[in-house]
């Protein structure tokens, strides 16, 4: 400060008052540090000067010095580090124990040999595909379950079968649920005999007037067969990344690779099961399906000759007349 200046009344916090107060202490000048005075030298000028001072030695003890300011600063880091210690040890230690369950699912070092490395690499896969399979199947499988905590997941989210089962299920609710005539009426029916009646006698409705009006309904099934088998293609994607994840967690570009060929294959199936679903589509709505049982007997002309070829019910047999005893009149 200026030569004259009076800062008591600041460091006794009349001014602007603090919650840890003021400490006024008396540093080396740039002089002092051209000519590289000793902090000690410097510790001892600034005790006289306080102690001399007309202002500054009527203050209490604890405002003015150095040494002062530093007992003030080691209480108030002091009084921290007892404050938060305890926080800082028991983030070290979750600290110490997730690394330490990281390397103990890490387990020991990839072996040198290379028959170790290949048997290594052989157990990952076939855990891989066994944990595939069992997932699709509902089975419970112990490994899954083991790599699954190991991430800290939960098994529930990885069922592939029962989303499969699930996706099919929405697929097949829409179809099932709502009958085709439910969206036919009378006139449509009757326009559509006579539309397909041409020069056939009365009474005798052409084959063609079903297919055309079943027909429409029945290439409805086409998409929504398609777009089944793509959304289980997903679901087996979206599994296989689960898998892979969790069984080469070790070896990143391992499990790129197993991905990259699992998703192939299901690429390839996928095109196969869509192939073989489409001719299911297509054969079903060009082949007119005539033999329901249930329409031959309760909405067909064929309901008599069912009838008769159930086998007649035996007459009941014919108690013979008991003769009567002597004696006793009738």
């Amino acid at each position: 400060m200026d030569q004259g200046t009076d800062a008591a009344s600041m460091l006794r916090g009349d001014e602007v008052p603090l919650r840890l107060g003021y400490v006024g202490v008396k540093m080396r000048s740039q002089q002092d540090i051209v000519n590289k005075k000793p902090v000690k030298d410097a510790l001892k000028d600034e005790k006289a000067w306080f102690e001399n001072h007309r202002v500054y030695n009527k203050l209490p003890p604890g405002l003015v010095g150095t040494p002062v300011l530093i007992d003030k600063l080691t209480q108030i880091l002091f009084k921290h580090i007892r404050r938060f210690l305890p926080e800082i040890k028991k983030e070290i230690n979750e600290k110490r124990r997730s690394v330490q369950d990281r390397l103990d699912e890490l387990g020991e070092g990839v072996p040198v040999d290379t028959a170790e490395r290949v048997q290594v690499m052989w157990t990952l896969v076939t855990d891989y595909c066994d944990m595939f399979k069992n997932t699709i199947r509902g089975k419970y499988d112990r490994k899954l379950q083991r790599y699954l905590v190991n991430l800290g997941s939960q098994g529930g989210n990885t069922s592939g079968g029962n989303k499969i089962r699930t996706i099919m299920n929405d697929f097949l609710v829409d179809f099932c649920e709502t009958k085709i005539t439910s969206e036919m009426t009378d006139d449509d029916i009757d326009r559509a005999i006579r539309l397909h009646e041409g020069d056939s006698l009365p009474g005798f409705p052409s084959p063609d007037t079903f297919e055309f009006l079943a027909l429409p309904h029945l290439q409805k099934l086409a998409i929504p067969s398609v777009e089944c088998v793509h959304d289980i293609s997903s679901a087996l994607d979206v599994l296989a990344q689960r898998m892979a994840h969790a069984v080469f967690r070790r070896f990143p570009k391992m499990a790129e690779a197993v991905l990259t060929m699992t998703q192939n294959i299901i690429q390839e199936q996928k095109d196969e099961a869509r192939r073989i679903v489409e001719e299911q589509v297509a054969c079903y709505i060009g082949y007119l399906f005539t033999n329901d049982p249930e329409y031959l007997t309760q909405h067909g002309s064929m309901e008599p000759m069912y009838k008769n070829q159930q086998p007649a019910k035996p007459a009941p047999p014919v108690e013979e007349e008991k003769p009567k005893e002597p004696g006793i009149s009738g």
